[in-house]
Parts: structure tokens; sequence; C-alpha cells
């Protein structure tokens, strides 16, 4: 079974830390935006109901970010299994809308207008907005930096639940899914420029002088973002990766509040069905997208937040590599194909245990070429060896021998 790659406890609790700060910043605006001007008025605002609110915080696209942020906390805090997907998906969509709002803010001046209507500088709100965008790219960056860190793979040393596929109907819906919205996307980028004849990029892709409120982004800016998380989203559902639920949840609940809110302001103002002369093929093409992104993030929503597949019915230990072991230079390390085994015998040695031939017996091996004394003439034979005489008796009388022992052969003693 091939391994998988799942995020360490010690990421995960450090990135849902990140997410928790993501989450009470736009908590804490939109909470300011709702006491200031009203629930009621800021909604009427966002449909296109009511008139437009000048220098507001807040748009739709935030309580899409809220909606993220808050799942990812939740998942992070809780081990979900999904918690990765999720951690990615927040913190790479927080990042890109602060960087965005760093800009806008920090461009915009009386000359040189970014936001629609007529919005003070002076505030104490529109200051803490651009710092506070500066620290959020700060804290995305290391958030990144955290989840990329702490990938592992899985089986890990110690016990774990084992990491999840998403089933294979809801791998088939969300492939299918964001992969339209991947191609809604490049078709829209590139009607964009082809209609402006790639002028006006700051007004496409970073709003210039079109943002409704302090926090929004460019339509390109979104549009080119969503492009590249609808393809990785697409890319895991085709692939059943253990990631592709908690990504693509983290996708779907950040589009369905904010194109649900699209599809509201449409219908109430007889937008939905009224194309246009000028750009037909892009209001065909927003409201395909819309209603995509609306029933399609609902489908996800209930088919990923069921309990995927695990990869293995339970942990088991990893395979861990055998000791080093010390080798000298040019020598092979134990075990080496080719080298000896201690304790057996190789072919052409002998046994262990058993008698071996002692030396002295048989025929003498012949010698090798190249050895012994010098070839010359024969040799004479030599004569035998003399063998030793017996000692001296000593002087005096010579003693009989004594008696044999009883019972060997010869005639009885009397």
């Amino acid at each position: 079974m091939p391994n998988s790659t799942v995020l360490s406890k010690g990421a995960r609790i450090t990135a849902g830390v990140f997410c928790t700060l993501f989450l009470l910043n736009s908590a804490t605006w939109l909470a300011i935006d709702m006491a200031e001007h009203g629930f009621g008025a800021l909604w009427d605002s966002w449909t296109g109901a009511g008139p437009h609110i000048d220098g507001a915080v807040t748009d739709p696209y935030t309580v899409g970010l809220l909606a993220v942020q808050l799942g990812a906390v939740w998942a992070a805090f809780t081990g979900a299994r999904a918690a990765g997907g999720l951690l990615a998906v927040a913190t790479t969509l927080t990042f890109t809308s602060a960087v965005q709002v760093f800009i806008s803010t920090g461009q915009h001046t009386g000359d040189n207008r970014w936001f629609l209507g007529d919005v003070d500088m002076d505030t104490d709100t529109f200051l803490s907005v651009f710092i506070i965008s500066g620290l959020l790219i700060l804290l995305g960056l290391a958030s990144c930096v955290v989840v990329l860190a702490g990938l592992r793979t899985w089986p890990t040393r110690r016990p774990s639940d084992p990491p999840a596929r998403p089933l294979p109907a809801a791998a088939v819906t969300g492939a299918v899914l964001f992969g339209l919205l991947a191609l809604c996307g490049a078709a829209w980028n590139v009607a964009v420029l082809l209609q402006t004849g790639g002028g006006q990029l700051d007004v496409v892709y970073l709003g210039h002088g079109v943002l409704s409120a302090l926090t929004s982004i460019g339509p390109g800016w979104s549009a080119v973002t969503f492009l590249l998380l609808s393809a990785v989203a697409a890319l895991l559902c085709g692939i059943r990766g253990v990631s592709a639920r908690g990504f693509t949840l983290g996708l779907a609940l950040v589009l369905l509040p904010t194109a649900l809110i699209s599809l509201i302001a449409l219908l109430a103002g007889g937008y939905f069905f009224d194309l246009g002369a000028a750009q037909p093929f892009q209001a065909v093409l927003s409201r395909v997208q819309v209603l995509l992104e609306v029933f399609g993030s609902a489908a996800v929503l209930v088919l990923m937040g069921r309990p995927g597949m695990p990869v293995a019915e339970e942990w088991f230990p990893p395979a861990q590599p055998g000791p080093a072991q010390f080798v000298m230079p040019g020598q092979q390390q134990y075990g080496a194909p080719g080298q000896p085994q201690p304790g057996y015998a190789q072919p052409g040695q002998p046994q262990p245990g058993y008698a071996q031939p002692q030396p002295g017996y048989g025929p003498p091996a012949a010698p090798a070429p190249g050895y012994g004394p010098p070839a010359g003439p024969p040799q004479a034979p030599q004569s035998p060896p003399v063998p030793p005489q017996a000692p001296p008796m000593p002087y005096g009388t010579p003693q009989a021998p004594p008696a044999p022992p009883g019972g060997g052969f010869g005639p009885p003693q009397g």
C-alpha cells in the first residue's frame, strides 16, 4: 500500500492558532460594520436592495472567509481528519485577501481612488485595516510554512488513526464541480483580456476604483485565486487523495455564502435573466458560475462531510531500516552480497565441527610450481639411516628380568 501524507499534530495545533487569529479579525470587522450600520442596511447594500454604504469594511466575501476560517479552527482543535485541507484553504485565502487589502488601502488617496463612494482616510478604521492587513500577510506566510513543514508520511512511528480518502461518489462530484469552475475561471480571464486588449489590468485584477468595501478584492484577483484552487481541488478528487475532503470542504464553505448572496442579489434586482447587450458571453458565464457554486458547493458539503474510506483498517508500524554498521574503508558491510556469513560454511570450505584430515596422512601434496630445490643432475640414492644402538649395560651383576604377571602365556610357575 502506498504511503499517505498527513499533517502532524504539532503543525495542526499551530496552524489552528493562526486561523483563530484570522477568524477573530474577520468576526471583529463584521461586528463593527453591523454595530455601526445595522444588519438590515448592510444586507441591503450587499444585495443591491438599498444604497451603497461608503466606507464599509466588509462585503459578502468576508462572510465566506469567516465560514472557512471557523471550519478550519474547529477541525484543527478537534483533530478531524479533514483538518489539513481546511487549514490550507483558510490560510491561502486569508493571505491572498490580505495582500489585496494592503495594496488597495496603501495606494488609496484623494486623487488616486480605489474604493467606491466617499471614503475617509483619516479615520482609525481605515488606518487599522491597513496595518492589520500587513500583519495578516506575515501571519499568513508563517501559517503556510507551518502547514508545509508539518506534512508527514503515514504510517507514523506513533499509533494514530489512518487517514481517509473520499468516497467514490464524493470524489467524482468534487472532480466534476471544481473542474468546471476552473474552466469557467480560465474562460473569464481569456474573455476579459480579449475585451480590454491587455489594458486596465489594475482595474480588472486589483479592482482599482471599483472596490465596494475596504476588505474587498478585485474581480480578476478573485478569479485567478479560485482558478488555481479549483484546479488543485479537481486534481485531488481525481486521484482520491487523503487531503481532498478537507480541501474541497474549505472551498465549498467559502463559495456557498458568497455565491448565495450574489444569486439573491441577481434575483431580487431582476438581473439574472438580463444578459445585457455589451457583454453577453461574460454575463452567461457569470450566471452559470454562480449556479455551479451554489448547488455544487451544497452537494460537496453533503458528500464530503460523510466519513471517508480509511486507507488502512488500523495503524501498523512503519518499516524501520536496519541498524547502521561500522565499515572500514575498502570493506563491505556485513551481510553484503558475496560476503561470507559467520556460522555458515561456504562452498569449498570445511564444515565447522567435523574432523579434518590430519597432517602426515595421505599422499603428499605436489609442490607448487616455482618452489622447491633447483633443477639439476639426478642425485645418488642415500643409504638408509643406521638404527640407534642399545645403551651400554651398567657395571655389576646383571639382574634377572621380573616374572610375568599371572595369566600370561607359558607354563605355570612353581
